[in-house]
């Protein structure tokens, strides 16, 4: 299972602040240089780009989470 994640700039985790079928979040995880300082939400399916531009997400390459390489758990 493919999984896809995305940067908070604009605001945390809550009601209406991200698409609702994401499967996992980690408030802990800041980007500065991204802008990404609300944590970081996971899917198992890509986002749109409307979805990307409507909830002010930002792509963020699993493969740089080395915590969620293979392992991670939802």
């Amino acid at each position: 299972m493919s999984i896809y994640a995305y940067g908070l700039r604009a605001r945390p985790l809550g009601i209406g602040t991200v698409p609702r079928d994401f499967c996992g979040f980690d408030a802990r995880y800041r980007n500065e240089e991204e802008r990404i300082r609300h944590g970081v939400v996971f899917y198992t399916r890509q986002l749109t780009a409307k979805e990307i531009s409507d909830f002010e997400l930002i792509i963020v390459d699993i493969n740089e989470l080395k915590e969620y390489n293979y392992e991670w758990k939802h």
